[in-house]
């Protein structure tokens, strides 16, 4: 494995501050057959890197040869507004570009190295570092009266906020969304159809408008109520949930 990074250390090929640079070397060297691992700091270091990631995209989708290129940004929690950018709308415009959320070190490096396409792994800060899994969703919590759909830092708050509406008779379904592109619109629908109400927590806007448009694709014939968007806190999930169950 080829891993490119700032920081020097056993194994790391060091690179000059320059992230389109950095993508573009790793584009040449997974191209060539090996494995590429590039480390960002950050969310908005991917704002000047989408274009050569679209054209990894559109190589590996257009050519018989698998293209092993990952980049692992951290993603979620208090890193404030000028390090933290909204870029799930942006990177699942894409094509063919996949797009997954790690709920910790461990499952990021277990989605790296696996990675058999131009992939985008955001690591959550704050997460709770849960057994690494190649599946599109996990289903953390089970209930039949609405369901969650969380991703990275709103993961755990789904959990608390699960936990108190147990103790109020309320049944939430939390499921964890780890492929965020391509979304599997046919196992979110089903999740959906199981409560027939949904909330779906979300840091960024316009990626909670994507992901319900595609959880209700086939499922709102079967809602009981309208869709609900929470943030991330427990408190407002909470609401969310009980809005959608008591409407």
């Amino acid at each position: 494995m080829v891993v490119l990074s700032e920081e020097r250390r056993e194994g790391v090929t060091a690179m000059p501050v320059s992230d389109r640079a950095t993508v573009g070397y790793g584009i040449g060297r997974a191209l060539a057959g090996e494995t590429v691992v590039i480390e960002l700091s950050s969310t908005s270091r991917l704002l000047a890197v989408l274009e050569p990631l679209a054209e990894a995209a559109s190589i590996a989708a257009d050519s018989e040869f698998q293209v092993q290129l990952a980049l692992t940004v951290p993603y979620g929690g208090e890193a404030g507004d000028r390090i933290d950018r909204p870029v799930l709308a942006a990177l699942s415009a894409i094509p063919h570009l996949v797009v997954r959320c790690a709920s910790g070190a461990r499952e990021a490096e277990q989605m790296a190295s696996s990675a058999t396409r131009p992939t985008v792994v955001l690591v959550t800060r704050q997460g709770a570092d849960l057994e690494p899994t190649s599946d599109a969703f996990r289903q953390l919590h089970h209930g039949d009266h609405v369901t969650l759909l969380a991703w990275g830092p709103g993961v755990p708050l789904a959990l608390e906020a699960a936990a108190e509406l147990a103790g109020e008779g309320i049944g939430a379904r939390v499921v964890d969304v780890v492929t965020l592109a391509p979304l599997d619109r046919a196992a979110l629908g089903a999740h959906v159809r199981a409560t027939g109400r949904l909330v779906v927590v979300a840091q960024e806007s316009a990626a909670a408008d994507t992901l319900r448009q595609a959880a209700l694709d086939g499922a709102f014939l079967y809602l009981e109520s309208p869709p609900q968007s929470a943030a991330p806190s427990v408190d407002a999930i909470a609401q969310a949930a009980r809005d959608a169950v008591y409407f």
